[in-house]
């Protein structure tokens, strides 16, 4: 039988798919997901999970929980980057020195063991969200605050551009 990191393996490889632009492989991946929910064994959370990506379903951001737990850890990242930036003594500097720390073992975390990773998760969430607003803060100081959003915007497109769906073809098969 599969664990539930194998199947989740699995989904995230057939998920990946989708980058490529391919629809002959993401036809494929939808198949080989349908033949390893088969597979799995009947009531199993990983099945349901992989049960849902293999009918092209996502199982985060479809409900009022997570969205409302999303604007929770979003304000609470907020809150502590303007406090730990603002009121708490530290110089904006070292406080977003401070955030990239945390972001980067809030980061390392998420690759703990499958029961954490949800935990991790929204920490993760708060975490970004105070790098966010103490660099962010700090690069406005810096530069001003129009030079900052600029900049922060181009980042963003540029990251958006990357990591966007891949349009390529795979070669034919001869």
């Amino acid at each position: 039988m599969f664990t539930a990191e194998e199947l989740e393996a699995v989904a995230v490889g057939a998920e990946l798919l989708r980058r490529t632009g391919d629809v002959g492989l993401q036809e494929a991946a939808k198949r080989v997901l349908s033949k390893v929910v088969s597979a799995a064994p009947d009531g199993d959370e990983a099945r349901l999970a992989l049960r849902e990506r293999a009918e092209g379903g996502s199982r985060a951001g479809t409900d009022l929980w997570f969205w409302t737990s999303m604007l929770v850890a979003g304000t609470v990242g907020t809150a502590t980057g303007d406090w730990s930036g603002f009121k708490s003594g530290l110089e904006l500097a070292l406080a977003a020195v401070l955030s990239t720390v945390m972001l980067v073992v809030a980061f390392l975390a998420l690759s703990g063991p499958a029961h954490q990773r949800a935990i991790a998760f929204w920490v993760l969430v708060v975490f970004v969200r105070n790098w966010g607003t103490n660099v962010g803060d700090l690069l406005a100081d810096i530069v001003g605050l129009l030079q900052s959003t600029v900049v922060a915007a181009a980042l963003t497109a540029m990251i958006l551009y990357r990591w966007g769906p891949q349009r390529q073809t795979r070669p034919a098969d001869t």
